[in-house]
């Protein structure tokens, strides 16, 4: 895992967009790397839940992180930094796959009464994705045919998207005409989910509600 850029900086890799009401975020696919020959920077619209959450850890959480920081460790500014450009910070170093596997283990055998880590996750929502929402699986190979209007260009699909199908603000690295599918894949995979779609506004109060929940679905 990535930890995801909170700033803008000259080269952007995996970090949050905004797109419309929709947060997005452009994460890396390693296991593109041998059949593409680099690692696939893939849109992801967050639910509205994970939304508005994220909306308060980068406007106000880590704002006053910075600030306490600042009063207890003056003159540390590599840790301040870290908080600064960074989204997912644990204290004094960055956010890790088995920092997350632990959380998610922890809370998966408090709630189901079994221990579920980062891959045994990736695993069982493979299953689930392929049967059911197949839609981002079938999106990932985009690209790898050619057609006879390209050929006549005398170039590639990959050149032809690279050099003319993305403008300065374009996500990860996909052309613009292939963000709104993305999109539209996250939004089928929070329906099959059953959490509230990206881009909804919601209140975290809430979601301990059940009839207040299923009114957002």
């Amino acid at each position: 895992m990535t930890c995801i850029q909170l700033r803008n900086t000259a080269c952007r890799t995996c970090r949050l967009y905004v797109l419309g009401r929709c947060l997005v975020l452009v994460v890396q696919y390693l296991k593109t790397l041998a059949t593409k020959g680099k690692n696939a920077l893939i849109p992801h619209v967050l639910d509205a839940f994970t939304q508005e959450y994220a909306k308060i850890m980068a406007f106000q959480m880590h704002l006053f992180a910075e600030q306490v920081i600042q009063i207890l460790f003056p003159g540390q500014n590599s840790l301040l930094t870290l908080w600064h450009m960074n989204f997912f910070v644990n204290f004094d170093c960055l956010f890790t796959t088995d920092d997350l596997s632990s959380v998610l283990w922890a809370a998966s055998l408090k709630t189901i009464d079994i221990g579920i880590g980062m891959r045994d996750y990736c695993q069982m929502s493979m299953c689930v994705r392929q049967a059911y929402c197949p839609r981002l699986d079938e999106l990932m190979v985009f690209g790898d045919g050619e057609d006879a209007a390209l050929l006549q260009t005398r170039h590639t699909w990959a050149t032809e998207e690279r050099c003319y199908g993305v403008s300065a603000g374009y996500l990860g690295q996909l052309p613009e005409n292939m963000v709104e599918p993305f999109a539209n894949a996250s939004v089928e995979w929070q329906g099959l989910m059953r959490v509230p779609e990206g881009g909804k506004e919601v209140n975290l109060d809430d979601f301990p509600v059940k009839e207040l929940w299923d009114r957002l679905l």
